[in-house]
């Protein structure tokens, strides 16, 4: 049996993913409260829709010729998590401002063929876009430069 191993893993991860996320919003969210939906119908709707994205990837996995497995990107994989950490541990002491700069830029520069000139311009719209949505439009209490920062 040929299987493709990339698709195969991806499709796993998925639905393992999917399971448990149905799981435990089944066992812990109710899905409707006096008739009307609930706070569960939509996280169980989702993890169902992962939950059959992965059975669709293993089918086709399973009917596609395997390829070779390419080698893992370190730099790539390194950069994301540290950008990941970085806004974790900046958000609050910092500031959304900070946070977003920082960890938008180590994104931007993960990818091999990225160069510093697109990754600053990236960073500096996708900073904008998320302040004005998230704090301005939709009032998260996120400071946007936090107690660190402040000069007073």
């Amino acid at each position: 049996m040929n299987t493709n191993i990339k698709d195969m893993g991806s499709g796993v991860m998925f639905l393992v993913i999917g399971l448990a996320f149905t799981w435990n919003t089944w066992r812990h969210l109710p899905l409707t409260t006096d008739g009307a939906i609930g706070p569960g119908s939509f996280p169980l709707g989702i993890s169902l829709i992962v939950t059959g994205f992965g059975v669709g990837l293993i089918i086709k996995a399973m009917r596609t010729a395997p390829e070779g497995l390419t080698p893992i990107s370190w730099r790539g994989l390194t950069l994301i998590v540290l950008s990941v950490l970085v806004f974790a541990l900046f958000i609050e002491r910092l500031g959304v401002l900070p946070a977003l700069l920082a960890s938008t830029f180590l994104a931007a520069i993960a990818p091999s063929d990225s160069n510093w000139k697109t990754a600053v311009i990236v960073t500096v719209a996708l900073t904008a876009f998320c302040i004005g949505v998230f704090i301005y439009a939709l009032g998260l209490p996120y400071p946007v430069i936090g107690p660190w920062l402040r000069l007073t």
